[in-house]
């Protein structure tokens, strides 16, 4: 398995289900992560001795030519070049200028032009054919969504669904002082940039209704989303190392998560992570009720789902309010989560999928069986 980087795509992908194979399956199965920080002549004796290779999200132009000498699976869990303007993966994703007028002036102002912060729209046209070439090179595909592998099938044919899970020994249980006050808990990165407005105006009416409320972010900040909320009331505190975002997280002492997500064909490829990560701690989850969550949360039950801003406000100050319930919404969450999307309990897709593209490869049964029936659905 290769890692391009350190960031939460390989962490789940990657790191945790090599870890996970290990630990289940011991010698019968043996996962090895190739990254830059390995030393080259270890990395040249493990790509030697392996099986099959792994990778995830590769821009490697040798790519082709390594899946020519053994099966290649490419792990993807984005809609790589599918980003709205609005996000920073733009940046390198966009493949045409950005123009935005002002509604209330008529201004108009450039988000993206040619040339400018790193923009380069004909490079970024370049990057999507290599990574299209990649797929379609490919023996194999690995997701976490039915949306991403409907996405790529017209690139490859031999897409996998697996939904992302919980390593839960990631995640242990804690007993945290209280102090009367109660926390809300958002993180994610630039790429929620939308999502996380979806609830700006909630966030001001909160803190405004509840004295004991404080609201805590962790990742990306946005000084326009704090104009005039008072700096006590809340607390912003920048990525950990990955392998340490579990510990980060259960440190961060929450009371309630949020998740909010819009509408967007990018969102639509996402999973329901942020849920799961919540109610991993037991903390209840107050979710949109789009896209990815209401597939996954019972509302009432496992999580709350809201829509309007009226929704929001009604459903966090249920919960502010409601000491019982955030009690038994986070329990019966993390009974869902634990039983649902257990990485030891699913870890057998992964290896199911390596042993049919290996299998095929070798001039075994074509893997359409797996085709036909993704491992994304993780039923009640």
């Amino acid at each position: 398995m290769t890692a391009d980087e350190k960031g939460g795509c390989p962490h789940y992908r990657i790191y945790q289900p090599s870890r996970v194979i290990n630990r289940v399956f011991g010698k019968e199965h043996t996962a090895v992560v190739v990254d830059k920080y390995m030393e080259q002549e270890l990395a040249d004796a493990v790509f030697a001795n392996a099986d099959i290779y792994v990778f995830q999200s590769t821009f490697n132009k040798k790519f082709q030519d390594i899946a020519k000498v053994k099966p290649v699976i490419f792990e993807i869990d984005d809609l790589m070049w599918d980003n709205p303007p609005l996000q920073g993966n733009y940046k390198d994703w966009g493949v045409s200028e950005v123009q935005w007028e002002d509604p209330n002036t008529g201004e108009k102002i450039w988000l993206w032009k040619n040339g400018v912060n790193g923009f380069y729209p004909m490079k970024n046209a370049e990057r999507i054919e290599l990574v299209k070439r990649n797929l379609a090179a490919s023996t194999a595909v690995t997701v976490t969504t039915e949306a991403l592998r409907e996405f790529y099938l017209p690139i490859n044919p031999n897409v996998y669904a697996i939904q992302n899970c919980i390593d839960f020994d990631l995640w242990p249980e804690t007993t945290h002082k209280k102090d009367g006050r109660i926390r809300i808990l958002w993180h994610g990165g630039e790429a929620h940039y939308q999502d996380i407005f979806i609830i700006k105006n909630v966030f001001r009416k909160i803190i405004e209704k509840y004295d004991h409320v404080d609201w805590i972010m962790m990742g990306s900040f946005w000084p326009k989303f704090f104009e005039g909320i008072p700096e006590h009331r809340y607390k912003v505190y920048k990525w950990t190392c990955v392998h340490a975002h579990s510990y980060r997280m259960i440190c961060m002492n929450a009371d309630i998560g949020i998740a909010p997500l819009k509408d967007t064909s990018f969102n639509r490829g996402k999973s329901p992570l942020k849920w799961m990560e919540y109610s991993a701690m037991r903390v209840p989850t107050v979710a949109s009720d789009t896209v990815v969550y209401p597939e996954e949360i019972e509302d009432g039950v496992t999580g709350l789902l809201a829509g309007s801003e009226d929704d929001w406000m009604e459903k966090i100050s249920y919960l502010i309010e409601n000491e019982e319930a955030r009690k038994r919404i986070g329990q019966e969450a993390y009974d869902d989560v634990y039983e649902r999307f257990n990485f030891e309990k699913n870890i057998h897709k992964w290896i199911e999928v390596y042993q049919k593209v290996l299998g095929e490869a070798h001039g075994g049964t074509p893997n359409g069986e797996a085709k036909e029936g993704s491992y994304a659905d993780n039923s009640r």
